[in-house]
């Protein structure tokens, strides 16, 4: 966990009235300026954040139009 410079969590902005509202994804930066994304798709995002809160790793949420991993 050191080696965690910050995370980011990407959810959608508009939520209401939208089959894939609960898609998003992670992005944890790391000190040495690497970036590694993984989706809604791979892991539960809920557990996953609880996860991340429970080791002391504060999560930036991001709000998004649209949320693709670029």
């Amino acid at each position: 966990y050191k080696d965690i410079q910050k995370v980011k969590r990407h959810t959608l902005a508009w939520s209401r009235r939208n089959p894939w509202n609960d898609y998003g994804y992670f992005e944890i930066i790391l000190h040495n300026g690497e970036r590694v994304k993984f989706t809604s798709l791979l892991v539960c995002s809920t557990q996953m954040e609880t996860f991340l809160e429970n080791n002391y790793i504060v999560i930036e949420k991001v709000e998004e139009l649209f949320t693709w991993v670029s």
